[in-house]
C-alpha cells in the first residue's frame, strides 16, 4: 500500500493568505495609479504644491499599502514553498496480518 502525501492545511492557509495579499496590493496598486494621474501633472519633479498635500499623502498610503501587501505574498508563497517541501512525510501504518476467509479460499492479507 503506497504512501500518500497529503499536503499540511497551514500550507493551504499560507497559500490563501498569499492570494489574498496580491489581490489587495494588486487593488491598491491601481487605486494608487489612478489617484496619482490627475496630481502628477501640478508636481514638477515631485515637488507638489501644498494644496495637493491631501492627494498626495492618499497615493503614499496606497503606495506603501501596496509594496507592503505584495511583500507579504511573496514570504508567504516561500513559505507555503518550503513548508510544503520539507514537511515532514507520512507515516507508515503499522505492519498487519489479517486472515480472509472466502466461500472458496482462505488466505492471509498483510502490509508491512
Amino acid at each position: 500500500m503506497p504512501l500518500k502525501r497529503e499536503t499540511p492545511t497551514l500550507v493551504w492557509i499560507t497559500l490563501a493568505g498569499a492570494g489574498a495579499g496580491i489581490l489587495v496590493g494588486g487593488v491598491t496598486g491601481v487605486m494608487a495609479m489612478n489617484t496619482r494621474a490627475p496630481v502628477a501633472p501640478n508636481c514638477p519633479g515631485d515637488v507638489c504644491d501644498p494644496k495637493y498635500t491631501e492627494e498626495v499623502e492618499r497615493l503614499n498610503a496606497l503606495r506603501h499599502v501596496s509594496t507592503a501587501a505584495f511583500a507579504f505574498s511573496g514570504v508567504a508563497l516561500a513559505g507555503a514553498g518550503v513548508w510544503w517541501l520539507f514537511a515532514p512525510p507520512p507515516r507508515p501504518a503499522h505492519a498487519f496480518v489479517q486472515p480472509r476467509i472466502g466461500l472458496a479460499s482462505v488466505r492471509l492479507e498483510g502490509a508491512f
